[in-house]
């Protein structure tokens, strides 16, 4: 009996090291992009106060947890280690791209909110694959 509960430990404790919690922002390097991006590129790309304003706060959610929450409320918050590192490798590789954007402040803004909104949908496969996998287990967080 035993050796059985000892097979089922090991077993429960491998399938879950694989499995991190799906969270971008618990990156530091992405924070701190994040938050660069917001204090120096931010005030000089857009003039527009209320627009800036809007920005800002789209890219302090990012920040915190906001990706966090969205897999926690939709899903069971967990995806596979390599998964997320890929993520967050994707979420690097195209950061200066959506932040250096030339065009009006509204399109500025309207960058912004589609790239956190395609990062949420490049998220979705990663974190209905995890779920699936671990409907079979509780996961203590």
């Amino acid at each position: 009996m035993k050796a059985i509960q000892l097979y089922f430990i090991v077993f429960f404790l491998l399938r879950t090291i694989f499995l991190v919690q799906s969270c971008i922002e618990c990156s530091k390097q992405v924070r701190d992009e994040l938050k660069r991006y917001r204090k120096k590129v931010l005030p000089k790309k857009v003039k527009n106060s209320a627009i800036r304003e809007r920005c800002d706060l789209v890219i302090e959610s990012m920040e915190t947890d906001f990706f966090k929450n969205y897999a926690l409320n939709h899903y069971s918050g967990y995806m596979e280690s390599r998964e997320a590192e890929r993520h967050i490798e994707k979420v690097l590789l195209t950061m200066p791209k959506v932040f250096e954007f030339s065009g009006s402040d509204e399109e500025y803004l309207d960058n912004i909110v589609n790239y956190r909104w395609n990062i949420l949908n490049e998220l979705k496969p990663s974190l209905k694959k995890a779920q699936d996998k671990g409907n079979t287990f509780s996961f203590i967080s």
